[in-house]
C-alpha cells in the first residue's frame, strides 16, 4: 500500500539524515584535529624559533667572559660589549631563570658558576631598582626553580649591599647607593626625590628574600 511505501521511504530518508549528521561530526572532529595539530606544530616551531635565537645571542655574549668576568651588556649591532651596571655582568644573572626554563643546562652551569663567584664589593654607584630587579630577581627566580641556596645567599649578598639606601629619615630608600661605602643619593634630573614606582616595584624580592632566609 501507498501508506506502507512512504513508511520505507521516510524511514530511507531519516536513516540517510542520521548517516549524514554522523559524517558531518566526524568530518567536523577530524577538522578539529588537524587544526590543534596544526596549532600543535605551530606553537612547538615558535618555542624552538626563540630557543634558537636566545641561545646564538647568549652563546655569543658568554664567548666574551674573561677571567671569569661577563660584561653587563652585549650591543647586538656593533658588538661592543659595557660594565656600566657594575661590571658583574647584569646580563648573565638577568638570564639564570631562562636558561632554566630553556633547557639551556649546559649555558646555564657555566653561568651559575660565574655568578656564584662573583665578588660585589666594589666602588661602583647602583641603582637600587635596576640591581634589584636583575641582580636578585635574576639569582631568586633560578632559585625558585632550583633550591640551589648558593644562589639564595648570593642575592642576599646583593641586597645587604643595597640595604644602606634603606637608612633615610623617611625610610624610603634612595634610589642610588654606593656598594661598597653605603653612601645613598637621589639623582639630579628628578630634584633628588625618590621613586615611588621602584621602591613599591622591588618590595617583591626583598620580601621573597626575606621569607625563604627568614630574616
Amino acid at each position: 500500500s501507498s501508506s506502507e511505501e512512504d513508511k520505507v521511504n521516510m524511514n530511507i530518508v531519516d536513516a540517510e539524515k542520521e548517516k549524514q549528521q554522523k559524517q558531518i561530526g566526524r568530518d567536523f572532529r577530524e577538522e578539529e584535529r588537524v587544526k590543534e595539530e596544526k596549532k600543535m606544530n605551530t606553537t612547538e616551531q615558535r618555542r624552538e624559533s626563540v630557543k634558537q635565537a636566545f641561545n646564538f645571542a647568549y652563546g655569543n655574549y658568554m664567548k666574551l667572559v674573561k677571567n671569569g668576568v661577563a660584561p653587563d651588556e652585549l650591543r647586538p649591532v656593533t658588538n661592543r660589549t659595557n660594565y656600566s651596571w657594575g661590571g658583574f655582568g647584569i646580563t648573565l644573572f638577568d638570564s639564570l631563570d631562562t636558561l632554566l626554563l630553556m633547557g639551556l643546562d649546559d649555558l646555564y652551569k657555566q653561568s651559575r658558576e660565574i655568578a656564584v663567584n662573583v665578588d660585589f664589593n666594589k666602588d661602583h654607584d647602583a641603582s637600587v631598582f635596576e640591581f634589584t630587579i636583575r641582580y636578585i630577581g635574576g639569582l631568586l627566580g633560578a632559585f625558585e626553580i632550583t633550591r640551589d641556596r648558593d644562589l639564595l645567599y648570593k642575592a642576599k649578598e646583593m641586597a645587604d649591599k643595597l640595604l644602606p639606601a634603606f637608612e633615610t629619615p623617611s625610610g624610603i630608600p634612595y634610589s642610588i647607593v654606593n656598594l661598597q661605602t653605603g653612601a645613598g643619593r637621589n639623582p639630579t634630573w628628578n630634584g633628588k626625590a625618590s621613586i615611588l614606582a621602584e621602591v613599591g616595584s622591588i618590595q617583591l624580592e626583598f620580601k621573597y628574600l626575606s621569607y625563604y632566609l627568614e630574616d
